[in-house]
């Protein structure tokens, strides 16, 4: 009896079973990596989110925490032009999606962000920037019945920051996801803070300064498409509720 060819069948399947345990080896030792990875990647979100809104940044939650911490690593560069290329590219390439998100989701607003965004890509941001910050508050009161540009009095006295109002709805949330992105609500940034404290801020883009008439240079391409990106994010974090 030929057993030449048992003997080579043998060690065939002995050659792929020490191949798979190598591999599920390495593959153990990948994914007990990328478990680390995405882990420290969840841990640093929140203050990498809080910190691009302070550049007048605002991120929705359809974009991937580590590539928020890639922008956040190139303004620790100092370079601000990248981080407003990418977003700038990010929102423009998503701005059809925006749109129609807001379109759909609030239609007795509907006329308003039309106008809105017609007014962006016909250049005339001003009317673009201050029609989409007027629907902020507006949708906030529509859902909860509380502001996000007007401060929780409380809060402000305990902790002495400006605390949007609706923050408390946000706090009920129970979507660990979702509170990654709370940061810019739990404390102040460059579009709520008060005027007296802008200085500290990297950008002067404030709704304050703007509906107020105290800003006479906000009207611009940049500033439009930061606007854009805090309404998203702004109605993102909101549709949660």
């Amino acid at each position: 009896m030929n057993t030449e060819p048992n003997v080579k069948l043998s060690e065939s399947i002995k050659a792929i079973t020490e191949s798979v345990a190598k591999f599920s080896e390495s593959m153990r030792e990948s994914l007990a990596k990328l478990s680390v990875d995405l882990g420290r990647s969840f841990e640093q979100t929140p203050d990498a989110i809080m910190k691009l809104s302070k550049y007048g940044w605002y991120v929705n939650l359809h974009m991937v925490p580590r590539d928020v911490l890639d922008l956040v690593r190139k303004l620790d560069e100092g370079d601000v032009e990248y981080v407003n290329k990418k977003l700038t590219a990010y929102y423009l390439s998503n701005i059809e999606r925006i749109e129609v998100n807001l379109r759909s989701k609030y239609p007795n607003r509907e006329h308003f962000f039309d106008e809105a965004f017609k007014n962006f890509r016909n250049k005339r941001y001003s009317s673009s920037i201050l029609l989409l910050l007027t629907q902020v508050d507006g949708i906030a009161y529509d859902k909860t019945k509380k502001l996000f540009f007007t401060n929780d009095n409380k809060k402000a006295r305990e902790q002495e920051i400006y605390q949007p109002e609706i923050y408390s709805e946000f706090e009920k949330i129970n979507d660990s996801f979702v509170h990654l992105f709370l940061h810019p609500f739990k404390n102040s940034t460059a579009i709520n803070d008060k005027i007296a404290k802008l200085d500290k801020y990297p950008s002067s883009l404030n709704r304050h300064l703007i509906m107020h008439g105290r800003s006479y240079d906000f009207g611009n391409y940049l500033n439009n498409i930061k606007v854009i990106s805090f309404v998203s994010y702004f109605v993102d974090l909101v549709d949660d509720l």
